[in-house]
């Protein structure tokens, strides 16, 4: 999303931006809807600390581990050799909407 009202311009998120224009992934960074995100096919959230982690469940919708997300920690495992994303495939979090955007 674009960080008007959430998130901030870190090393990964440009670094992650950066991988897929690489690769020749259309990426679209703007402002993202409740209905972006019920319609969207997956969807994760990344930082420096904890790499990559798709978001696997939020309200009555569940999704898979989606092939952007998987390609994305391969690219973090490859590039930075996170022990924490190698535990992250293991038990992924779910995180919910309310935990990182309170009031969303």
């Amino acid at each position: 999303p674009n960080l008007e009202q959430a998130g901030v311009e870190g090393v990964m998120r440009r670094w992650l931006l950066d991988q897929f224009a690489s690769q020749g992934v259309s990426t679209h960074v703007g402002q993202i809807t409740l209905q972006d995100i019920q319609l969207a096919d997956e969807w994760f959230f990344c930082n420096s600390v904890y790499g990559v982690w798709p978001v696997r469940q939020w309200e009555n919708r569940t999704w898979a581990v989606g092939d952007m997300a998987g390609r994305a920690q391969q690219w973090v495992m490859d590039h930075w050799q996170l022990q924490e994303v190698q535990e992250a495939q293991v038990a992924t979090p779910v995180i919910t909407m309310e935990q990182t955007m309170p009031g969303f």
